[in-house]
């Protein structure tokens, strides 16, 4: 073996120009080329080779630190930055800013909450229970006043229960587009086009599939990160409950509108039956909510490994 060969056996995996195309960029898994390749940002030159030296000479982008080739500090298009990173960056994708994590915390936040007012509405769900039950002994201790806070309790769960469900949905499109087309998820890993990180979720039958694919081909291609952020059970116990969740919730929506046609005792015989499922539907939703913050913590933690601050070299020049 030549030492050439000596050499290129121990470069790390990542994407280094391409031997027999200058143009574009090519996946080097540690052992071998593979057949995954991107065009090169600017032509012929790629991250690896650039070296910014003056304000306008190079667009923004990861490049070798000037005081740390193991290390990519920012290029602002201007000057160096204090953000450097270390760890594999894939070029002509886009860069996660600063913002990503303060978005990863607070979606993460609000799914808590979600889980939250689960575990409420199964607690409300065994006060209905005892109250109902109460009246169906006694249907003369029947209290309208009390017939009414029982009901104003159940309105006001719903509505901050929707307006929470809604809230986290929308982010949780947003943060997952933001995650699945960043420049630290390796493309080779994604077999879907960004769009369907919205339009996955709006497709009839294949929104019970799709949205699982993509944040699961969004693991894989957090590559050795995604072991140490356990997504290999995460993921599929998070799809699992989501799918649960629905699935009961539709269920205990059905039975519990067909007490609207029936006559005032035996309404309330049909919602003290119903009020098991009701349970089990918050039961499944706090469950729900808990996995999905953990996801969200976890990728968002893995995608910002190896992001720090350090002093621009004074020698690195404007």
């Amino acid at each position: 073996m030549t030492m050439g060969d000596r050499a290129t056996s121990l470069r790390p995996a990542g994407w280094y120009t391409d031997p027999e195309d200058a143009t574009r960029l090519r996946k080097w898994d540690g052992r071998g080329w593979t057949d995954s390749w991107m065009r090169a940002p600017g032509g012929a030159a790629s991250a690896a080779t650039l070296r910014p030296t003056a304000p306008g000479t190079t667009p923004p982008g990861w490049f070798p630190d000037p005081a740390d080739a193991a290390v990519r500090r920012w290029w602002d298009g201007s000057r160096w930055t204090p953000r450097v990173l270390t760890g594999t960056v894939f070029p002509g994708r886009t860069e996660l800013g600063t913002g990503f994590a303060v978005l990863g915390r607070f979606l993460a936040g609000l799914l808590a909450l979600d889980a939250l007012v689960g575990v409420v509405g199964v607690g409300l769900a065994f006060w209905s229970s005892s109250v109902i039950g109460r009246w169906l002994a006694d249907i003369e201790a029947v209290d309208p006043a009390e017939a009414q806070r029982h009901d104003d309790v159940y309105l006001a769960t719903g509505v901050v229960s929707a307006l929470l469900v809604l809230a986290s949905a929308v982010l949780f499109v947003v943060w997952l587009r933001r995650a699945y087309g960043s420049n630290r998820v390796d493309p080779a890993a994604l077999r879907f086009g960004a769009g369907w990180t919205i339009g996955a979720w709006f497709v009839p039958f294949l929104n019970l599939v799709r949205p699982f694919g993509l944040v699961r081909d969004l693991g894989r291609g957090l590559g050795d990160r995604a072991a140490g952020a356990g997504l290999r059970w995460l993921v599929p116990a998070w799809w699992a409950a989501w799918l649960g969740m629905n699935l009961v919730n539709s269920v205990s929506s059905t039975l519990s509108r067909r007490s609207d046609d029936l006559a005032p005792v035996e309404s309330l015989r049909h919602l003290h039956r119903w009020l098991w499922l009701d349970g089990v539907s918050s039961a499944v939703t706090a469950v729900a909510g808990v996995l999905a913050a953990l996801l969200v913590l976890r990728v968002t933690r893995a995608l910002e490994v190896g992001r720090a601050e350090r002093p621009v070299p004074t020698d690195a020049g404007s």
